[in-house]
């Protein structure tokens, strides 16, 4: 598409920063989650099951704003990405993620966090692995990944598709919850024997 390509580092409004060193402990309504690699799935969303809170009580400097972009840096699901959003609720990131903010003017969350789904990106993860005790990327590398900028106003047309696909799947995961309910409760109705009352009597 001819787009100029520019580094990672050079869209982004400050350094890349590690997440807190700390240990998780029982989430508690209102305190912030822990987010950590195992809280990521294979397409970059938050898990919904085993959400644990963080173990620290100067937590601050590891809370995530809206558009805040995190790499996984180590172990086996290297290069693995996620795009926080404030419908995630109040988070903090742990130690073996990486943040990235990047400039609005430039990047759009939304369109790194596509192009980190593409085979290319897959590749490059895969050529900047260092193999010691476990595969690992670190911060400065991601920095310097290239990547197509193109012109903003695509960005904006791209990003508003996403966001209009991720409302749809909340409302189909919203339904198949409502469907996954009901048939529940017809089961434990059926069991009790109230399905078939008045046909019995």
């Amino acid at each position: 598409m001819k787009w100029h390509k520019k580094s990672v580092g050079e869209v982004c409004l400050e350094k890349p920063q590690y997440g807190a060193n700390a240990s998780s402990k029982e989430y508690c309504v209102g305190n912030p989650r822990y987010v950590r690699i195992t809280d990521i799935d294979d397409f970059g969303r938050l898990k919904n099951e085993d959400i644990r809170g963080i173990d620290l009580d100067e937590w601050e400097d590891y809370r995530l704003v809206d558009g805040d972009f995190l790499f996984a840096r180590s172990g086996a699901t290297v290069g693995k990405t996620y795009l926080y959003h404030n419908s995630d609720g109040l988070c903090v990131y742990a130690g073996y993620l990486i943040r990235f903010r990047l400039d609005p003017q430039k990047v759009l969350p939304w369109f790194l966090f596509g192009f980190t789904q593409t085979p290319y990106y897959k590749a490059w993860v895969v050529s900047k692995k260092r193999i010691a005790a476990q595969p690992n990327i670190n911060g400065q590398e991601y920095a310097s990944l290239n990547i197509p900028v193109p012109p903003i106003e695509l960005q904006q047309k791209f990003a508003h598709f996403c966001e209009s696909m991720q409302l749809l799947e909340k409302r189909r995961e919203l339904a198949t919850q409502k469907v996954t309910d009901l048939f529940r409760a017809i089961i434990h109705r059926a069991f009790l024997g109230a399905l078939t009352t008045h046909w019995r009597e």
